[in-house]
């Protein structure tokens, strides 16, 4: 009987211990404003995933002091709606921050009541550049920021080789707001985008099987797709109608479509087959399964009449770690009550202006961007105020699914398989590292991106009549009226046009002038691509300097092509002109039009052409003519020289008078000299220009000053000793130079 009061005493003190416990709870509510377009898919699954967030979360963390409480209204897909339920939120349930709202356009009204009264706003759907944060101080972007992708798809274009693209959106916020971005990573590799094709958000499959065909006409066949699901899957059913889910074409999807694949009709995912697509990477995990296991019995449960194809999807796993993030925040901010303060009033003011201001926004929103964690999507970090997304993975729809062709992450670029070291990964070889595509058509070859458009306009080539035929000649066509062209030139220009990396439709223009008997100056010729009469100028056209301020030329080979200045169309045909220099094809053209014997020599090998010893034959005999007569002409002058030097044609020991001539040391052969006359000859010697005799007269001239003194003496007996053209005078007991220079006694 002792036992029995003990027992009720225990269950009393449970139930107290549980009411105290609800009372506790209930003055830490933490109120939240959860909108979304409930008439979608994305609004469908993010209700169930975020509902199931709350009680996951406080069935683990039981502890907490404060406690989510969810308020979910329906936007019904319109922006007045979605403001209107955020101040009806605010001003019944005081709500701390609101989450959830689907739309760009609904983020952009909210954010505005956001500010004023410092309540958080926090989207997991809108994905729109245009929603920044400057201007937003209280929006938080719980997904990815649509530009974060271009740079992977911009990649994959280049991976392939293709040089054109056309992207293909829907006219909203959503659909425009990828484009500034999109548009800049490919003009970063080079990619032209010749159309942007805009579809209205109401339109009819009359209008998109119209511009449909609009692009079937036109020669690009590279196309990026950034729609909303349900447009998207009417898109890809009339493109499949439209012959243009056929070999040749490409498709590429950003993530708005990529990532809820597995929730689309299997009629639409047959259309789409061989289409690419960029999506978020979610890692495979244990926590993932379970987590989808029970979300597929929560969302068959809350939506019986859906379509049992509707599955989970990324929107559904960020709404259920935003929800975590925001629990952990609130908790972490310490806000256990709602403590707003009301504004001064203000004269004509509107509603938003009497709203009361939360004080504990400021706080709630900074613990909302620190707080990281490992979620079911993946790594979950809100730093700059928006999901930092670092991976992308590469799919190609096949049959009723899809399947995994390579990823992009910031570090590695494209890969086969994901590369986690995060080491950075570069050469040629990254860009091919994908995994086989089934293109659409069910082809395997990669397609070229483009084909010869069946309408459009066509390229005008001017061209003229060469001095040089063989070069350039141009002739009417009597039977179409047609102007056409021949010759090395237009043969070298008619090839690179095929090299091209798209197709480029053309016509020849000839080049008239007022006289018809003048063919006109080359400078008027090229003045035509100047004044727009012409694209382009094809002739044997020399570079000069005041030519190219007013156009571009080609890479010269033996021609030159004119463009003009700035045109797109000269570093490609540049290029293409490279490529036939550097193969054999530029050896046909060259014989073709060239070489007059290549017809007649058509035995003849390859090497006859080449350059052999023989060859030089010539050139070796004039040289060993040459170098044998300047040889004889040196020994020639040098015997002439030594011929004079000894006396030419008189005796050897005699000048022209008769007298006996000096040795070279000044004395006469053969006769024994005093030696220290010889020093002070080298004394006085000095060099002369003219001889003076004993009284200091000028001697007459000689041709080179080799004259006998003794025909010039007077009454002493003198003597003038020759040493080349230098003299010395002796006399009585002085030596003087015929210069006048200072006398040196003897």
């Amino acid at each position: 009987m002792e036992k029995a009061p003990r027992a009720i005493l225990f269950l009393l003190l449970i139930v107290g211990f549980g009411v105290a416990q609800n009372t506790t709870s209930k003055g830490d509510e933490f109120h939240v404003g959860v909108i979304l377009d409930l008439g979608t898919l994305a609004g469908k699954v993010a209700r169930t995933s975020i509902s199931l967030a709350v009680e996951d979360f406080y069935s683990v963390h039981r502890n907490h002091r404060t406690k989510l409480v969810l308020h979910i209204r329906d936007s019904m897909g319109s922006d007045v709606q979605a403001a209107s339920a955020a101040i009806e939120l605010l001003e019944n349930y005081k709500v701390q921050a609101i989450v959830g709202p689907q739309k760009s356009s609904e983020v952009l009204f909210i954010s505005n009541i956001g500010n004023i009264t410092q309540v958080p706003i926090v989207s997991f759907t809108a994905t729109s550049p245009s929603l920044t944060s400057d201007s937003m101080p209280y929006f938080v972007r719980a997904t990815l920021n649509d530009s974060a992708q271009v740079n992977s798809i911009a990649l994959l274009i280049k991976a392939y080789g293709w040089r054109e693209v056309v992207p293909v959106y829907e006219d909203t916020d959503y659909g425009r707001g990828i484009l500034p971005s999109l548009i800049e990573a490919l003009q970063e590799i080079d990619a032209r985008v010749p159309y942007r094709s805009v579809t209205p958000s109401s339109a009819t499959s009359e209008i998109i099987t119209q511009e449909l065909y609009k692009l079937k006409a036109m020669q690009t066949r590279v196309f990026i797709v950034h729609m909303s699901p349900t447009m998207t899957s009417l898109f890809f059913t009339k493109a499949k109608e439209a012959g243009m889910m056929n070999k040749g074409f490409v498709w590429i999807t950003t993530d708005g479509v990529a990532n809820i694949i597995d929730s689309l009709d299997p009629s639409v995912i047959e259309a789409m087959n061989g289409v690419l697509g960029v999506r978020y990477y979610v890692p495979k995990s244990q926590e993932l399964d379970s987590f989808t296991i029970r979300w597929n019995r929560m969302y068959q449960r809350d939506n019986p009449d859906e379509s049992p194809f509707n599955k989970l999807s990324i929107v559904g796993l960020w709404g259920y770690d935003m929800i975590r993030a925001l629990a952990q925040a609130a908790e972490k901010a310490g806000i256990s009550s709602v403590t707003n303060k009301q504004p001064q009033s203000i004269k004509n003011s509107t509603c938003l202006d009497s709203m009361v201001i939360s004080t504990n926004g400021p706080d709630l929103l900074t613990a909302i961007v620190q707080n990281k964690f490992r979620g079911i999507s993946g790594d979950f970090d809100l730093t700059n105020r928006q999901l930092t997304v670092s991976v992308f993975q590469i799919i190609n729809v096949v049959g009723r699914g899809w399947r995994e062709i390579g990823f992009w992450t910031v570090n590695s670029g494209l890969s086969r398989q994901f590369n986690q070291t995060g080491l950075k990964i570069t050469g040629p070889a990254l860009m091919i590292d994908l995994n086989p595509v089934i293109w659409p058509g069910e082809s395997t070859e990669i397609p070229r991106g483009w084909e010869i458009p069946t309408i459009g306009k066509k390229l005008r080539v001017g061209v003229r009549t060469s001095i040089y035929p063989e070069f350039i000649e141009t002739f009417r066509d009597h039977a179409t009226g047609e102007t056409r062209a021949s010759g090395l030139s237009v043969e070298i220009f008619e090839e690179a046009v095929k090299r091209l990396p798209f197709a480029l439709t053309y016509e020849y223009l000839a080049f008239d002038t007022a006289d018809p008997r003048s063919k006109g100056s080359y400078d008027d010729f090229v003045n035509q691509v100047y004044l727009q009469k012409y694209d382009i100028a094809v002739a044997d056209t020399t570079i000069r300097c005041n030519r190219s301020l007013f156009v571009d030329f080609t890479v010269p080979y033996t021609e030159s092509g004119v463009l003009p200045k700035n045109s797109p169309l000269r570093a490609e045909i540049s290029r293409a002109i490279l490529n036939i220099t550097e193969s054999a094809k530029i050896i046909q053209i060259e014989k073709k039009w060239v070489d007059s014997n290549s017809h007649q020599n058509d035995d003849k090998t390859d090497g006859s052409d080449a350059i052999t010893f023989e060859s030089f034959g010539g050139l070796f005999l004039l040289t060993g003519i040459v170098t044998a007569c300047s040889l004889f002409v040196a020994v020639l002058m040098n015997g002439y020289k030594k011929y004079q030097q000894n006396g030419g044609s008189k005796g050897d020991n005699q000048n022209e008078c008769g007298h006996e001539k000096k040795g070279e040391d000044g004395d006469s052969q053969g006769e024994q000299r005093d030696p220290n006359i010889n020093d002070m000859e080298k004394q006085a010697t000095l060099p002369v220009s003219h001889s003076l005799n004993t009284n200091g007269d000028q001697l007459p001239d000689s041709k080179d000053n080799d004259i006998c003194c003794r025909c010039t003496q007077n009454n002493k007996a003198t003597s003038l000793t020759h040493i080349g053209s230098q003299i010395i005078h002796r006399g009585d007991k002085s030596t003087r130079s015929s210069s006048g220079s200072k006398l040196v006694p003897t």
